[in-house]
């Protein structure tokens, strides 16, 4: 056998191995869960353990909870339970960390058999989920339909997303980080589920923050970002499909510190008009459903101290946040 034909067959017999180590992670790992599970820090990561340690285990469900880290903080279960004369663990609270409409629908979706049998879905709404964000959620790439990716996005995100819809390893590669492997090895898997049944994203809760807070973060961002309208699509779609199985669905407009509230309509004076408007859209959707609506933490009796940034609670300010939740759902709903 000449040099030649050596060379080209092992170089045929490379590119058979490489295409076969693609393919398997492709298929073997990429496309599986358990990847995800290693570290569930990540954003897909700690929806998992939502689905694993909240709802999979959850008995007897009543009230049922979809927002972002703000509703997470605000809600306590176990007050909400005590408050409104509930049974323990008939409160769920499925929040996740920079979780969007687009996460509420797909954490139903995926888990609709045990939402579907709640008598109340309660779904924490910010301002901030129509102001464009910087990049495209982990859970997205994962998760979103070809189609969804086409409608939301246009130019160069919808190529890169059209290719992590099609090559699920270029999506999975922040599964692949070595930080959270080599933990999860070890057997240092981190614990991102708390004693109280919510998400565990801050590394220690804190009871109070403080009455002045520097709010010029919170002014950048609302001066570098442009208003959407993305996320009415998936309010919607949510609205529809708890109509599909009779929940009733009540849109939370989370509370936010007073002195942020009042820089927002400084700094962007048509911002309260246009969630305004957007929250009516999704109200006279043809799917019934209740707003309501809590600007700011005074509507509440919660002080800006009770604030730890310019929407996040501590501990106390959730206490009394979740009790009033529970008052007015027992009076507008019959939970018992």
């Amino acid at each position: 056998m000449s040099p030649s034909s050596t060379s080209s067959s092992s170089g045929k017999r490379a590119l058979l191995l490489c295409l076969g180590i693609l393919l398997l992670l492709e298929f073997g790992v990429a496309r599986r869960d358990w990847v995800w599970r290693l570290d569930p820090r990540r954003p897909v990561g700690i929806l998992l353990a939502v689905e694993d340690e909240i709802i999979r285990p959850a008995g007897d469900v009543r009230v049922a909870a979809l927002g972002s880290s703000v509703l997470r903080d605000a809600l306590l279960p176990r007050v909400f339970e005590e408050a409104a004369g509930l049974p323990a663990g008939s409160v769920l609270n499925t929040s996740l960390p920079n979780a969007t409409p687009f996460d509420f629908v797909l954490i139903y979706e995926r888990n609709r058999q045990v939402f579907a049998g709640a008598e109340l879905l309660l779904v924490g709404i910010e301002d901030w989920f129509f102001y464009e964000e910087l990049g495209v959620s982990a859970r997205y790439h994962r998760w979103a339909t070809l189609a969804d990716r086409f409608a939301d996005y246009s130019g160069a995100k919808r190529l890169q997303l059209t290719v992590s819809w099609l090559w699920k390893t270029y999506a999975a590669r922040q599964a692949f980080a070595l930080d959270g492997l080599s933990a999860a090895l070890q057997g240092e898997r981190a614990e991102v589920i708390g004693d109280d049944g919510r998400t565990k994203w801050r590394p220690e809760e804190h009871a109070l923050g403080t009455d002045t807070f520097d709010l010029g973060p919170y002014e950048f961002r609302l001066r570098e970002r442009r208003w959407r309208d993305r996320p009415l699509r998936y309010l919607a779609r949510l609205l529809e499909l708890a109509g599909e199985d009779g929940v009733p669905v009540v849109i939370v407009r989370m509370p936010m510190r007073a002195t942020a509230f009042r820089l927002r309509g400084q700094v962007d004076a048509e911002a309260e008009l246009r969630l305004q408007s957007a929250l009516a859209t999704v109200r006279d959707a043809g799917v019934p459903s209740r707003l309501l609506d809590l600007p700011t933490g005074a509507t509440v009796g919660l002080q800006d101290r009770h604030f730890l940034d310019e929407r996040h609670l501590g501990t106390r300010g959730a206490e009394i946040f979740s009790r009033y939740l529970a008052a007015w759902a027992i009076e507008t709903y019959a939970l018992r």
